[in-house]
């Protein structure tokens, strides 16, 4: 075949770039919330790829991770910002709580990248993660 891997394996993967897709259209629309929940389907769909110990679906894992917690930044940053026009805007407690959960969310992913020590193969993946998790929890103490 030419994904590799077997069919279960590229279904996950082919879902997952699904909802990524989805979550960019809605993003683009100005439809916040349910680009925010297709990034966290894009998440959970790759829960099953075996990314807590194969490097490749790790990354994969992670990208999805990065996205979906650089989507509760955007979208805390736009409520601080009184949204832009047509754009919905969350709560003060959606925002906070999306931000949270994020915090939470990466904290897991690190977790899960320390305790296989990919630390030397996969040195900017631990800096990209470590980023965004500090500017999340930047972001949840300023979400008032």
């Amino acid at each position: 075949a030419l994904g590799g891997g077997s069919a279960g394996a590229r279904a996950v993967t082919e879902t997952a770039d699904v909802w990524r897709l989805v979550a960019e259209f809605r993003e683009a629309r100005g439809e916040t919330l349910v680009a925010s929940e297709a990034r966290l389907k894009r998440v959970r769909a790759l829960d099953g790829s075996g990314w807590r110990k194969d490097k490749v679906a790790f990354v994969d894992y992670a990208d999805a991770s990065l996205e979906m917690c650089r989507g509760s930044l955007r979208n805390a940053n736009r409520r601080g910002s009184d949204g832009d026009g047509d754009a919905e805007t969350l709560s003060a407690e959606e925002a906070r709580r999306g931000v949270s959960q994020a915090r939470m969310h990466l904290r897991g992913v690190l977790k899960v990248f320390e305790a296989q020590e990919w630390a030397e193969e996969m040195p900017q993946v631990l800096e990209e993660l470590e980023k965004c998790a500090a500017e999340v929890e930047k972001a949840e103490q300023e979400v008032v």
